[in-house]
């Protein structure tokens, strides 16, 4: 039997995986989602146009029914140098912190640069939404990835470039044709 690995997922991915209807199906590639209690503050408090009032409700029912659980440890004092030392947001400060506490063993969800810069110097298992996505189209057969490309961009306003989107998609489909 696969053991499925453990993800750690940061604001942005969260947002973006419950406005498109997909966070249930993270399931299929972790045997445990863990969400940072920073994440989810910053996940429930934050104001986009496009964002359902729902929010808090989804996130429950994914705690209660799939492989999602709060992840709370002491991480006060590394969160604090990862913020002051690279200038991250608290979500993807926690999302790096927690990961250091339980020894990197966990794949980080993370989308912003700085974060993403600090979890490969650190040579540290991470992937983003745009993965997910892709990941999600070409292995269940869920989503239409550059359908929901343009979705995250014209609705919620996140900046994602043609080229990016299409060589994370090629990368993927790659990986999927060599299993």
């Amino acid at each position: 039997m696969i053991k499925l690995r453990t993800a750690i997922l940061d604001t942005s991915a969260l947002i973006v995986l419950e406005y498109l209807g997909l966070l249930p199906y993270l399931s299929y590639f972790y045997g445990k989602i863990l969400i940072p209690l920073s994440v989810e503050r910053e996940f429930l408090n934050t104001k986009a146009p496009n964002l359902g009032d729902r929010r808090y409700e989804n996130l429950l029912h994914c705690y209660e029914n799939y492989f999602f659980e709060k992840c709370d440890l002491d991480t006060a004092i590394e969160m604090q140098l990862f913020v002051e030392l690279y200038g991250l947001n608290e979500g993807e400060a926690e999302v790096l912190a927690q990961n250091q506490l339980l020894a990197n063993r966990c794949e980080m969800i993370i989308d912003e640069r700085r974060a993403r810069k600090i979890a490969k110097a650190k040579n540290l298992k991470f992937h983003g939404v745009l993965h997910l996505l892709a990941r999600m189209d070409i292995e269940l057969g869920v989503c239409n990835y550059f359908h929901c490309v343009h979705r995250i961009k014209s609705e919620l306003g996140f900046w994602i470039s043609k080229k990016v989107a299409k060589e994370v998609y090629n990368r993927v489909l790659k990986a999927a044709k060599q299993i």
